[in-house]
């Protein structure tokens, strides 16, 4: 049996505070959202791989720990609008600059050696809904993000980040007076982006498909 962890851990303390605003223009068609964060993680647990050949007094060469945390803070601009009846789009930027006081890379990295892990700085989502009809709709969506940092045993990768394209279909129909079907098919990672999450590959395109009944 491992032991990961630390009898002198203490509890994690933060400090996080958030404000916005929505507006509505264009007839209320259109909202526009926009939303400041700050967090401050004055302590946090974390989980290290210790350098090569170091065993700390409990014999592990990887646990958990007390670390200083870090501070994040950004901005997040949304619109939802919707130009005709049977249409819906939704976008979104985020912004987040997180920075840690204390390096988790314990090789270090000349990228950006404060970056906190699986954060990315640049975020955009957009999804679209189209209603054809009383059977048809049509989906897509998409997100988008810069190159974001991972540790592996210590060591800093630099991985690209997400492009994924979403597209999906449906086609409803009333069965009986209480009984409806909704056929749908859903295409994700259309685009065939070679993606890696925590470090582990993803699946390249693939689609999944289904009836869903509603009574």
């Amino acid at each position: 049996e491992y032991v990961y962890g630390d009898p002198r851990l203490s509890p994690e303390r933060a400090v996080s505070v958030d404000f916005g605003f929505d507006q509505y223009l264009l007839h209320e068609r259109l909202k526009v959202s926009s939303t400041y964060f700050y967090s401050r993680l004055q302590q946090v647990i974390g989980f290290l791989d210790f350098p090569p050949g170091y065993v700390d007094p409990y014999g592990r060469t990887s646990g958990y720990y007390n670390t200083g945390g870090g501070i994040a803070r950004g901005v997040e601009v949304s619109g939802d609008f919707r130009p005709a009846r049977r249409t819906t789009v939704f976008a979104s930027y985020t912004y987040t600059n997180a920075k840690d006081r204390s390096s988790q890379y314990y090789t270090g990295t000349n990228v950006a050696p404060l970056q906190s892990p699986r954060i990315l700085p640049n975020m955009v989502t957009l999804v679209a809904m189209q209603q054809i009809g009383t059977h048809i709709d049509l989906g897509l969506d998409f997100e988008g993000g810069s190159n974001y940092l991972y540790p592996l045993y210590g060591y800093a990768y630099q991985f690209a980040g997400p492009r994924q394209l979403g597209l999906s279909a449906g086609y409803s129909v009333k069965l009986s007076e209480r009984l409806a079907a909704r056929f749908y098919v859903r295409v994700s990672n259309a685009l065939g982006q070679n993606l890696y999450e925590d470090g582990f590959q993803t699946p390249p395109r693939w689609a999944v498909g289904g009836i869903h009944l509603s009574f």
